[in-house]
C-alpha cells in the first residue's frame, strides 16, 4: 500500500510540475504580484483606510 501511495504522489508531483512549466514566467509573476497586493490590502485594511481618510480630508477640506 505504501508503494502505491508513493507512486501516486510522484505522478501527481510530475503532473503539477509539467503544468507549472507550461505557465510563462511573466504571467506567473503577474499573478503572484496580484496575490501579494490583495494579501497586503486585506492584512493592512484598517491602517490603509485611516491613511486614505486622512489624505481625503487634507485634499478635499473646505
Amino acid at each position: 500500500m505504501s508503494t502505491i501511495k508513493k507512486t501516486l504522489w510522484n505522478i501527481s508531483g510530475a503532473i503539477i510540475s509539467i503544468y507549472i512549466a507550461r505557465v510563462t514566467p511573466e504571467s506567473m509573476a503577474k499573478w503572484l504580484l496580484m496575490a501579494l497586493i490583495m494579501y497586503n490590502a486585506y492584512k493592512y485594511k484598517p491602517s490603509l483606510i485611516k491613511y486614505l481618510d486622512r489624505v481625503r480630508i487634507s485634499l478635499f477640506q473646505t
